[in-house]
């Protein structure tokens, strides 16, 4: 199956194609040149997979959360790309990208978060089922002094107490504090700040989700 992934909800332009197995992308920062970038990017990873858009199959692509513009770009992208030759769309979540992507490395249980600036971060909780992920804490915006009920998992309460020691701080406080914080915590095998959701994670979640029984 020939598949195409666009995401654009950062500050990043990401697209990918797989023909069959093999995969085939591009993910560079752009900031507000996602618009001009993004359909090249696609022209160069179809190019380089060898392939011409008439024999994809399916796009997946990124529906948030994240930056309003940049998922305005990527939707309309999809569809204009998409619906005059009948191709087959499914929409994947920024932070559960972002959890596949942290899955490489064998993490079983991951806590997903985006900087949604002004204060507040993009958070949602995932654990490994099968080949897939299940939700254990829905995407969310949150601020830093944002309390869960107790009945929600006790690794999604610590992040969320985190987050309130870093507000109480008084300050704004930088990457390199808040990850120091976070090695500390026991609970938490292993921060890594600087994965990023890529279009090539998406075609793994679409085709879990049943990208493939809709094309």
């Amino acid at each position: 199956m020939n598949l195409l992934a666009i995401d654009t909800s950062t500050d990043f332009c990401s697209v990918a194609a797989s023909r069959g197995e093999a995969l085939f992308s591009r993910h560079e920062r752009a900031g507000r040149r996602q618009a001009e970038t993004i359909l090249g990017m696609v022209d160069e990873v179809l190019a380089e997979a060898g392939i011409e858009l008439a024999q994809i199959h399916g796009i997946a692509y990124g529906e948030g959360p994240g930056s309003f513009t940049g998922l305005r770009i990527a939707a309309g992208v999809t569809q204009g790309l998409a619906l005059a030759r009948g191709i087959g769309v499914i929409g994947v979540g920024s932070l559960l990208a972002l959890s596949e992507e942290a899955g490489k490395d064998g993490a079983g249980r991951v806590i997903a978060c985006l900087d949604a600036h002004m204060g507040e971060v993009y958070h949602a909780a995932y654990r490994r089922a099968g080949a897939g992920w299940e939700e254990v804490s829905a995407p969310g915006l949150y601020r830093p002094e944002y309390r869960l009920t107790v009945d929600e998992p006790e690794d999604v309460r610590l992040m969320q107490e985190i987050f309130s020691r870093l507000a109480a701080s008084g300050r704004r406080v930088t990457t390199r504090e808040a990850i120091a914080l976070l090695d500390r915590e026991p609970a938490l095998a292993r921060i890594n700040a600087h994965l990023r959701h890529k279009a090539a994670n998406l075609r793994s979640v679409a085709l879990d989700a049943g990208l493939g029984k809709i094309v």
